[in-house]
């Protein structure tokens, strides 16, 4: 269809500006500037990794706690929202019984559609 390739265009248009944009900035760079960046990268990316852990360690706890206490805690900063658990139904199992208890039918409720737009595999 017409209108999804126009998306398609719109899509590597802008893919395609920011990759140039990386090269001409990468062009700019001095060698020199290049290597120091990467010495910089380096010299944090195992106290990042570290960093990272922490944090997810600690979000592990506040889960935890959250979910103990089934209520939202909050702190200076942040803030973990404890959400009740959803209802599901098995709607294939209700259609059915509506079919025999049509009364059934007066709490389904139809939501609208939507669309996700995703690269084809």
């Amino acid at each position: 269809m017409e209108i999804i390739e126009r998306y398609t265009s719109a899509a590597m248009k802008l893919d395609d500006l920011r990759r140039e944009k990386a090269r001409l900035k990468d062009e700019v760079i001095p060698e020199e500037v290049k290597r120091a960046l990467c010495e910089i990268d380096e010299e944090f990316e195992p106290l990042e990794r570290e960093a990272q852990k922490e944090l997810e360690d600690a979000q592990v706890e506040v889960v935890k706690a959250v979910l103990e206490r089934g209520q939202t805690i909050k702190g200076s900063t942040h803030m973990a929202v404890y959400r009740k658990p959803s209802v599901t139904w098995d709607t294939e199992l209700l259609e059915k019984l509506s079919q025999k208890y049509p009364e059934i039918d007066l709490a389904r409720k139809v939501g609208n559609p939507s669309v996700a737009i995703r690269l084809n595999k």
